[in-house]
Order: C-alpha cells, then sequence, then structure tokens
C-alpha cells in the first residue's frame, strides 16, 4: 500500500478527528480511503447516468412536463411521508414502531 503525506487546514483536521470519536472509523486513513471510496462510487454512478441518458434518445416532453413530473412525484401522498422517511433512516432504530392513538368515530345514525 502506497503512503501519502497531505496537508489540510485545522478545521479539515478537527472534523477528522470528530469523526474518529464517534467511533465510526478506526484511523484518519480509513476515514480517508473511506470519503475516495465514496466519491469512486458517484462518479461512476454519474457516469452510468449520463450513458443511460444518452442511450434513451431524445424525448418528446417538454422541460415543462419534466419538472411537473417531478414536483407530482416528489409530492406523492403526504400521509405517512415523515414517519416512513424515519423508518428508513439509518439514524433511528431498525425497530420503530410508532403509531398514533386514533380516537373513536362519531356515531351517526342511520
Amino acid at each position: 500500500m502506497a503512503a501519502l503525506e497531505i496537508s489540510i487546514p485545522d478545521d479539515q483536521q478537527e472534523w477528522i478527528a470528530a469523526q474518529l470519536a464517534a467511533g465510526g472509523y478506526a484511523n484518519a486513513s480509513d476515514y480517508i480511503r473511506e470519503l475516495i471510496r465514496r466519491d469512486q462510487l458517484a462518479q461512476k454512478s454519474l457516469r452510468t447516468a449520463l450513458i443511460d441518458g444518452e442511450r434513451s434518445g431524445v424525448s418528446t416532453r417538454t422541460v415543462s412536463d419534466v419538472a411537473r413530473q417531478a414536483r407530482a412525484a416528489a409530492a406523492g401522498p403526504l400521509k405517512g411521508r415523515i414517519l416512513a422517511a424515519l423508518r428508513r433512516s439509518p439514524l433511528t432504530d431498525a425497530d420503530l414502531q410508532i403509531s398514533r392513538q386514533r380516537p373513536g368515530g362519531r356515531k351517526v345514525d342511520p
């Protein structure tokens, strides 16, 4: 394995120290290697997306059509979106089961 000496500002050194203190990495080299792996993956994903886009051909949709569709997809149904996002989050417990109490409905005479 090759060795590399780099200079970084104090605030970045403090950031690395905080990441090590959080227990996610054994040392600064592990952290830097992980950052490089993430960057490599991101660039590969971007290249793949660009190639897929070129291969897909010319769209008949307008920019407004694409924007409208993207906004509609992003909005989606509101009910349960926050809770669903919490359940998917790696920051919360995987067994997160939150339910709210639902009051009984109003009785209606037939």
